[in-house]
């Protein structure tokens, strides 16, 4: 689901509960004897909640949809791949991320790549917390395993739902690191 529409959902249920927060301090709704009982007034606002989350859950992306957007940038990561698996230049690294973030569609949030040794690049660049071990992470033991390893995951900066696709990156038999990329889910809802 777009921002927006997260945001639309999330200021009408608490108009919603404001306003029967505010009628029941003011006293407007008292007794049972006036039209609706305060019992019916939380069942309506239970029942417009269950309503937004179903819309908001609807609009999520299935299993079987982020798993095809997975293959699409996979597709699409292939030749960087092939590229990080030939060069161990820091500058020629940070330019292929670059260049395959500037390339790809607008859905790619991070691109980076972890090697073995430790060393992470990140494109665009932000500041890590100290001590940031790459090689921790499970989209890296995940991916160094299987070879390849998606997770979703809720960016926890814009409150989007993000899908990490993380690649193997060998020389021959041996591996080198983990190509990881961060897709936005909320541009690929239909």
């Amino acid at each position: 689901m777009k921002f927006k529409k997260q945001i639309v959902v999330a200021i009408f249920i608490s108009l919603v509960l404001t306003s029967c927060n505010f009628k029941l301090k003011a006293g407007i709704i008292k007794d049972e004897s006036k039209n609706e009982s305060v019992e019916e007034v939380i069942k309506k606002v239970d029942e417009n909640i269950k309503k937004a989350d179903e819309i908001i859950e609807q609009e999520k992306l299935s299993e079987e949809e982020k798993n095809e957007l997975a293959v699409k940038v996979k597709n699409e990561v292939e030749d960087l791949v092939a590229l990080l698996s030939e060069t161990t230049d820091e500058i020629e690294i940070k330019e292929l991320l670059k260049q395959e973030f500037d390339n790809s569609n607008e859905d790619i949030e991070n691109i980076y790549f972890a090697t073995e040794k430790g060393m992470f690049y990140l494109y665009p660049e932000q500041k890590l917390p100290e001590g940031f071990n790459p090689t921790n992470r499970s989209w890296y033991t995940q991916a160094k395993e299987k070879s390849e390893f998606t997770s979703s995951f809720t960016n926890s900066a814009t409150g989007g739902e993000v899908l990490t696709l993380s690649l193997s990156v060998k020389s021959e038999e041996n591996f080198i690191g983990v190509l990881g990329v961060d897709i936005n889910l909320e541009n690929n809802v239909q």
